[in-house]
């Protein structure tokens, strides 16, 4: 548990030097960067059963991943690639982390107006779930990088690191449609009516017709299965959803001021859509997460939009309650808490997992 509370302490410290139409201190942003990339890289096979599958895929032949086709081929090839350089599934989660950390915190970087502000988001709701979902969470890192090209309307640019994602993890063709309402400006009547619209689909089994659809059309098992895995509603997602329509609400006119406020928008809007439909069925909101970059500057551009002081301090108060309250909820729920304790590969003590069973390479002790 320490390990985790000190990690989590560094994001949480530099929140506070945020400072308005001020150059953020990017040395410390890249101590940040360094010391999760290293803390993931590192740890001991800590994220679920996915990890073995993905070690085990890793440490096969080449012949043998070729072959493997639930991984997408662009993610098949980049096992090939690192081959070349060290056949240890280590040195794969190594670079992978070193991979995903580089790729999102970029992009925040380059268009966040609160950088510290937007990587204590960007921490709390995907640093634990980037020990699990690599392939996605390239894929999401990848797609980002078509923000500029979908401001300047460069369409095949756009495609090409559609197709890129895409390679990695298929649910990354979420993302095009943005780029069709990009510059749209919606009234409020008809951004309420679409989203009241689509609530009415995602609380009747019409979602599960519309998830079923999109799961055959990407032709997934996985995909497949979780469709199959209907649930009752999501009251943690309802309430995301109320908040943010009401965030669209009061502020459209300041985001529709410029182009990167205007796809930032859309962008929320699109997600909220896409949770609305996954209201049964909490395991479609992994579709969602290639908008979440939005959602981070959505919100750290409601925090410049505040003009008392007193809004500014409460406002990001409840931001930090509420990504605190995530973060944590991930490490104590998330498979019992198998994430606990924390173990680097080069520490000598039994850790048990939850998933032991998956452990292809003969036991230590």
């Amino acid at each position: 548990m320490l390990p985790y509370l000190l990690l989590f302490s560094i994001p949480l410290f530099l929140l506070f030097l945020d400072k308005t139409n001020a150059k953020p201190n990017y040395f410390w942003y890249y101590v940040l960067m360094v010391v999760t990339s290293i803390f993931s890289g590192l740890r001991d096979m800590i994220g679920g059963y996915d990890i073995f599958i993905y070690g085990q895929v890793y440490e096969a032949t080449i012949d043998k991943i070729l072959r493997y086709n639930t991984f997408e081929i662009g993610y098949r090839y980049y096992y090939i690639f690192l081959k070349n350089f060290n056949q240890d599934r280590q040195f794969m989660f190594f670079i992978t982390a070193c991979l995903i950390s580089i790729l999102h915190f970029r992009v925040l970087k380059k268009y966040s107006p609160l950088l510290f502000f937007s990587l204590f988001i960007l921490f709390c709701k995907f640093y634990l779930m980037s020990f699990v979902y690599l392939r996605q969470f390239i894929a999401m890192g990848i797609i980002w990088y078509a923000i500029p090209y979908i401001l300047e309307k460069k369409f095949l640019k756009i495609a090409f690191l559609a197709l890129v994602a895409a390679l990695f993890h298929k649910t990354s063709l979420i993302f095009v449609p943005l780029i069709f309402i990009s510059t749209t400006k919606f009234d409020n009547f008809k951004l309420f009516a679409i989203i009241f619209i689509v609530l009415i689909i995602g609380l009747t089994p019409l979602s599960q017709f519309i998830i079923d659809i999109a799961s055959e059309s990407i032709d997934n098992s996985k995909v497949s299965a979780y469709a199959a895995s209907n649930r009752s509603i999501n009251i943690f997602y309802l309430l995301e959803i109320v908040a943010l329509t009401a965030g669209i609400l009061k502020f459209k006119a300041q985001f529709y001021n410029t182009k990167l406020g205007t796809l930032t928008l859309n962008a929320v809007f699109l997600y909220i859509l896409i949770n609305t439909l996954s209201l049964i069925n909490a395991n479609f909101i992994r579709f969602g997460w290639y908008f979440y970059i939005f959602i981070i500057l959505f919100l750290c551009n409601i925090y410049q939009f505040l003009i008392e002081q007193k809004s500014k301090n409460l406002y990001k108060f409840l931001i930090v309650l509420y990504f605190s309250a995530t973060f944590f909820r991930l490490l104590f729920i998330w498979d019992m808490g198998d994430m606990m304790p924390y173990k680097t590969i080069y520490q000598d003590f039994n850790r048990p997992h939850l998933y032991d069973s998956f452990e292809y390479r003969p036991r230590k002790y």
